[in-house]
Order: C-alpha cells, then sequence, then structure tokens
C-alpha cells in the first residue's frame, strides 16, 4: 500500500510516521492515513472533514460502526475512577449507553421518537421504569420546581400542552397544564396538591380541578357532566351539608319563650333536603297556624315531605304533610280535612311537643 523511503539510512527510523496513503497534498476527498511500513488507519482526513472508521466522512466529524449495536465503535466517555459512557449509531437509532453498568439509558430513534429505559420508544417520548415503583417514589417521569428549599406554597414542576399559532413557532399557544404544588410554604414539601389547568385566553391558563393532599377534589367552577350531555344547567356543580337554625312560629303569635334547633341539610347540585327535630319543647304563648323559619334555601317551586307530631292540633282527619311553597324559606304543614278542603296545623300551646319533619325540594 506505502511507499518504502529510500536516500535515508536507516529508513527504519521512519517506520512509525504517518503519511496521506497516496503521497498526494489533502484535498476535498479523504484519504486514510498509514504508517511508515503502508499500513492504514482507521483515521481519514481532507481539507474539511475527519473520518473514523470511514474513508469517506460526510460531515465535519464521521464516526462510522463497524457492528451494528457494537458500543466501542461509539464515542466511549469516562473519568478517573468514574463511571463509563458511551454514546453510539444502532442499526437505525442514536443510542446512548453505561458502559460501566452494563444497561440501556436512552435511544434517539429515526422515526422521531425519544427512549428512556427502552431502545423502542413507541411514542414521541416514552419513559420505562426498571420495576413498579411504589406510590410514594418518584416514579418514572419526576418534574420539579428549580427553586429554592424555603420555596413558597404554589410552586412547583410543571407539564404544559400547546399548539403553535398559524404554523408560527416563535408563538406558542398555551392549552392546558398538568402542575404539582406545595400548599403549604415550608421547607419539608409534604403537603402537595395537583392543579389541572386549560387555557382562558391565549396566554393564560387557569386552575379548572385541584386534588387537594386532604384527598379531596375541587372544581374552581363548573361542574360534572355526563354521559357527553353539554348542556350547563345538566351538570352536577355543588354538593354542600350543614346545619341551620330552625324556628318555631305561630302566624297570630310566636311561643313566648323563643323554640329553636339546630337542623341539618345536604344540597346537591339544586337539590336541597332538609331534617331536623324538635323534641319536647314548650309553645307556651304560640297561636295560629304552625310554621318553622330559617330554611337555608329559597325553593323554585313548592314540594311535600314529611312529618311526625304530637300534642298539635290536627285538625284534619288525614295526616299532616311538610310544605314548603314556591320562593319562600318557611315550612308550613297541610292535610286534607273530610275530603273537603287543605287544613294547616295549628298550636296548642303547652310543654311536651314534638315535632320532627324532613323534606327534599329544588332551588
Amino acid at each position: 500500500m506505502g511507499t518504502t523511503l529510500t536516500g535515508t539510512t536507516p529508513q527504519d527510523t521512519y517506520d512509525s510516521l504517518i503519511k496521506v496513503t497516496d503521497n498526494g497534498p489533502l484535498s476535498a476527498t479523504a484519504k486514510y492515513l498509514s504508517d511508515g511500513l503502508g499500513n492504514d488507519s482507521a483515521l481519514a482526513l481532507s481539507t474539511s472533514r475527519v473520518g473514523v472508521g470511514t474513508n469517506s466522512p460526510t460531515s465535519k466529524l464521521t464516526i462510522a460502526n463497524g457492528t451494528a449495536n457494537d458500543y466501542t465503535d461509539g464515542i466511549v466517555m469516562s473519568k478517573q475512577s468514574g463511571n463509563t459512557y458511551a454514546i453510539y449509531a444502532s442499526t437505525n437509532d442514536l443510542e446512548f449507553r453505561s458502559v460501566t453498568a452494563g444497561v440501556h439509558i436512552a435511544t434517539f430513534s429515526y422515526a422521531g421518537n425519544v427512549g428512556i429505559g427502552t431502545s423502542s420508544p413507541a411514542a414521541r417520548l416514552d419513559v420505562m421504569g426498571t420495576n413498579n415503583q411504589a406510590i410514594s417514589g418518584k416514579g418514572q417521569l419526576f418534574i420539579a420546581d428549580g427553586g429554592t428549599a424555603a420555596q413558597a406554597a404554589g410552586e412547583g414542576g410543571q407539564l404544559s400542552f400547546g399548539a403553535w399559532l398559524n404554523g408560527d413557532l416563535s408563538a406558542p399557544y398555551p392549552m392546558a397544564t398538568l402542575k404539582g404544588i406545595s400548599e403549604v410554604a415550608t421547607t419539608n414539601q409534604n403537603q402537595g396538591a395537583l392543579i389541572i389547568g386549560t387555557a382562558e385566553s391565549s396566554s393564560l391558563v387557569v386552575e379548572r380541578v385541584r386534588i387537594t393532599s386532604e384527598n379531596y377534589l375541587r372544581l374552581a367552577a363548573g361542574g360534572i357532566q355526563f354521559n357527553g350531555d353539554t348542556a350547563a344547567a345538566n351538570a352536577l356543580d355543588d354538593y354542600e351539608e350543614g346545619t341551620w337554625t330552625a324556628t318555631l312560629k305561630g302566624d297570630v303569635s310566636d311561643p313566648t319563650t323563643p323554640v329553636t334547633t339546630t337542623a341539618t341539610y345536604t344540597k346537591i347540585g339544586r337539590q336541597v333536603t332538609l331534617r331536623g327535630e324538635f323534641v319536647n319543647v314548650n309553645t307556651s304563648g304560640a297561636s295560629g297556624i304552625v310554621s318553622i323559619t330559617g330554611v337555608p334555601f329559597l325553593s323554585s317551586a313548592q314540594n311535600t315531605g314529611s312529618v311526625m307530631l304530637f300534642n298539635f292540633d290536627l285538625n284534619t282527619s288525614t295526616a299532616q304533610n311538610c310544605y314548603i311553597g314556591a320562593s319562600v324559606s318557611y315550612l308550613e304543614f297541610y292535610g286534607q280535612k273530610d275530603d273537603a278542603a287543605w287544613v294547616q296545623l295549628l298550636h296548642i300551646a303547652g310543654a311536651g311537643r314534638y315535632l320532627i319533619f324532613s323534606i327534599t325540594y329544588f332551588v
């Protein structure tokens, strides 16, 4: 291959020198380098390119694998007394590998997918864990905020989703976010929440759903729609339960000493259920039609419920019903007398009175 040196004694002095293969000058066509004995090396040079493992480099630096999937034909990096890593081209993809641990790290596939922990990524980003991570662990994908240890409540890692406006890559349009936050300002960020946000404008994403550290699901507004129903009126938009002060009244006169009880309510969407008990109360001084005030939500239409009572004037041959009229915040009690007319419950003032009621209506 090479040309033996002449005119020099001894010529062996020059056997380890390198030379261009054909003794010609470097040009755009790459040439192998050889030693003084004519043995070609794996290095090729031209005036503009360098090739390792090839005499036809196609870029400023081209490294050609002799064997597919052989990391020794790639770029190997290590630090003294440290781990060794390799970057190399497999059959179709670019691979990253830990030589020390003997494990695959990441793949950039020819299809444009990135795989971490997998050499066959099936999506733009495909992350594969080594095993099923415990729920308390960092899992397969961990996103963290870069703030200080004493970062304020509300900061955390965020995953954003968006699109480009009219193909303009300089103007990303935010569509939604998935964000982890701390609900307390502390150096020990152990009270986290998950927030889902959606776009309100071309530049603003606002919170819509929150899963709290206390294990609650909160909607910022709107409601829950079922079976593909898009009507706002059919959305479940509220749940609430609590207490209210029920006060026993008479339309002629009230009890001399106010008679009250702590009643309960449950509100699911527009539906409200009330329940309360007056047990062994004294209604002295009361007269006329019995009513209960303090109802926490106005009714949208009249509804009836159930009632149990003792020592009140039924004035009827049929059982009484708890009643609420439209757009009112008080309860009354009605029955029917001798199939002739509706009648209302009347007070018989005194001690030892009992009235237990429940009613469900809509607001």
